[in-house]
């Protein structure tokens, strides 16, 4: 296999993996190419400009720091779990400046990291970061419409930041919803605390994590094997010996551990007038690729109704055959579009295939959805996909962006998510799926019934 392809598949491996926002695991170009050739159907817009929110409220946002004294920091023996959080909440009226996309000190770590094996994101699409503004105000108070708003906890992707899906946070803000972003130290972008400590991604895991890939020579079997069977086998050595494994379930405590801190109400006092009006007693988790954690949290958190994955693996051997306890739906790329890129000899297959399900009844509970999205590829489950289409031209030569339209994919995103979360967090049962899938000739509902027909055979 030539270097070329290697690192197209490594490429797209980590893109499923911990990719986030283009903050994947790539050396080179992957030989799938030119931008030339490809068929981009992009944003066709000069700049990095998010959409408007849909819903009726404005919307405020704010950070704030929780050291979890119950856990140790498994990166820096001798100190706590030290956590990071972004809150997006409805306001009545917007107060003050909006926030920027990135802060200056954002802006740089990006620079920073652009064209490197953390972030292959060309420079200018750094560049076209700079002095973006949001629609959310830090200033604004919490409104007082209702009493108490549902509650969403979100994780971002391995090497991602808490603002990666700021129009998922929007979209969901300023349609009622308290959307809580966590950060997971060491294993995400650089995060900035407010005394002025700077925790960077973990140099010596990284490489721990590259050579686990490269060692590998089946490595991309969990994705790609035609035979059950033996993908299985794959799947359940993936789950139980990567490295990854155990911070998949850290980050899953992580998630819970915020939960727990506004159910107690021991968070900072500048966010009390905003989280003491979150309901746990309508609860949803949701996140991006290793940001899967979510739904695991979903599972272990009996406070919770649902939990959604934006094209998230589970790193979760107890998983396997087994029935997951909420509801939930998973969003995956194009499968097709991913195998002719990366010229894999296989097609890739669904990686919730073998999860969240038992085997002999898979694929036939309602209230487990996954959806297939045509023309996606990982990053475009991010605000990534905004990007101009001057540059994500270049970025799909680089298999990091797909051939949808970028503000196409962030409205489904927005429908499903909202609508997903409104029919098992909120109870409304015309919410989901209504006349999505009807709307949205891309996203298309798996049919994943062969996995339970396979255990048939089987037992057979």
């Amino acid at each position: 296999m030539s270097k070329s392809i290697f690192a197209s598949i490594l490429a797209f491996s980590a893109l499923i993996v911990v990719g986030c926002s283009g903050d994947a695991l790539v050396e080179e170009t992957p030989a799938n190419g030119s931008a030339d050739e490809q068929d981009v159907v992009s944003t066709d817009v000069d700049a990095f400009v998010l959409p408007a929110p849909s819903g009726s409220y404005a919307i405020g946002v704010t950070d704030f720091e929780y050291v979890d004294q119950s856990r140790e920091e498994g990166f820096a023996p001798g100190t706590k779990r030290r956590l990071m959080a972004r809150v997006w909440y409805p306001a009545d009226q917007p107060v003050g400046a909006p926030r920027p996309y990135l802060s200056e000190q954002e802006y740089q770590f990006r620079l920073e990291s652009a064209g490197t094996i953390i972030s292959p994101t060309p420079v200018d699409s750094v560049h076209s970061l700079k002095d973006v503004m949001t629609h959310s105000y830090p200033d604004s108070e919490i409104s007082n419409r209702e009493a108490s708003f549902p509650l969403l906890v979100f994780s971002h992707g391995g090497y991602g930041s808490v603002g990666t899906n700021t129009v998922q946070m929007e979209h969901l803000a300023s349609n009622g919803y308290i959307v809580v972003s966590v950060t997971h130290p060491y294993l995400s972008a650089p995060i900035l605390y407010p005394n002025g400590d700077v925790v960077r991604p973990d140099e010596p895991f990284l490489k721990k994590f590259i050579d686990a890939t490269v060692s590998d020579p089946n490595y991309f079997d969990w994705m790609i094997e035609p035979d059950f069977g033996k993908r299985l086998e794959v799947v359940t050595k993936q789950l139980t010996t990567h490295p990854l494994v155990p911070h998949f379930l850290i980050w899953r405590d992580d998630m819970i551990a915020i939960v727990d801190v506004i159910e107690r109400g021991n968070f900072p006092e500048h966010v009390r007038p905003v989280l003491a009006k979150a309901d746990i007693n309508r609860l949803g988790y949701f996140g991006m690729s290793f940001g899967a954690a979510a739904i695991i949290a979903a599972h272990s958190d009996k406070r919770a109704k649902a939990g959604i994955s934006l094209d998230g693996g589970v790193w979760d051997a107890t998983m396997i055959n087994a029935e997951i306890r909420s509801p939930v739906m998973i969003m995956h790329l194009d499968g097709a579009l991913s195998t002719a890129a990366y010229q894999l000899p296989h097609p890739v297959r669904p990686h919730s295939d073998f999860l969240l399900e038992r085997f002999e009844t898979f694929g036939s509970r309602p209230d487990v959805v996954r959806i297939e999205v045509a023309g996606a590829t990982h990053s475009d489950f991010t605000d990534f996909s905004m990007q101009p289409s001057r540059i994500r031209t270049k970025t799909s030569a680089l298999g990091l962006s797909g051939t949808i339209n970028g503000t196409e994919i962030q409205v489904i995103m927005n429908d499903f998510v909202k609508g997903f979360f409104d029919r098992y967090v909120l109870g409304d049962e015309d919410a989901f799926p209504a006349d999505l899938y009807e709307r949205y000739e891309a996203a298309e509902k798996l049919n994943r019934t062969e996995i339970a027909d396979w255990a048939d055979s089987k037992n057979q």
